[in-house]
């Protein structure tokens, strides 16, 4: 192998792994004046696989105004929705990651399932942890459940390690989510 081929090769190297772990980066979060953040945890269990993550969609009542949740990095089960104002809202549409392949609804019975969601200003909301399983009986329907509104140790010390200004304030409960589960198609 000649010198060239050994720096074309190391370049080529350098370049995927950049691509790689560029794509892995994580989620900036950043507190601004009289806006809230909205946190979730989601995993689903699809045959065999297992996927992280529930995007969500929020739609302020009042204004139209569409919020849509990221995930704090790409493997990562916990999404943010920033920059919320105060209002009143409603989950538009939910996309469940199952590791190869994404459900998504934007039915009323998101809507019923979640209900209507009050933020105020400078607050930070957990709406809770969902688990999705494959429906055995339904094909190619997953649902998702809510499973506690615990707010996992790991979510409050990356808020924290980033030093977003939301480290000290506790997390206000969304009471709102229906307890039985929701079916994906």
């Amino acid at each position: 192998m000649t010198i060239n081929n050994t720096i074309n090769l190391k370049n080529i190297i350098f370049i995927l792994l950049a691509i790689v772990f560029g794509s892995c980066s994580s989620l900036k979060i950043m507190k601004t004046e009289n806006t809230s953040i909205l946190a979730l945890t989601a995993t689903t269990s699809y045959l065999g696989g297992t996927g992280n993550g529930m995007i969500i969609t929020l739609k302020n009542i009042e204004t139209g105004e569409k919020y849509e949740a990221k995930k704090l990095s790409h493997f990562s089960s916990y999404c943010i929705v920033q920059n919320l104002k105060p209002g009143k809202y409603r989950v538009e549409k939910i996309v469940l990651d199952t590791g190869g392949n994404k459900f998504s609804n934007w039915s009323e019975s998101v809507q019923q399932y979640f209900g209507e969601i009050e933020i105020e200003g400078n607050q930070k909301y957990y709406l809770g942890t969902f688990k999705g399983k494959v429906k055995i009986k339904f094909k190619n329907a997953i649902s998702i459940q809510l499973e506690n509104q615990i707010v996992p140790e790991k979510l409050k010390a990356v808020l924290k390690e980033q030093g977003t200004g939301w480290a000290e304030e506790e997390f206000k409960l969304i009471e709102t989510v229906n307890r039985e589960e929701l079916i994906i198609y």
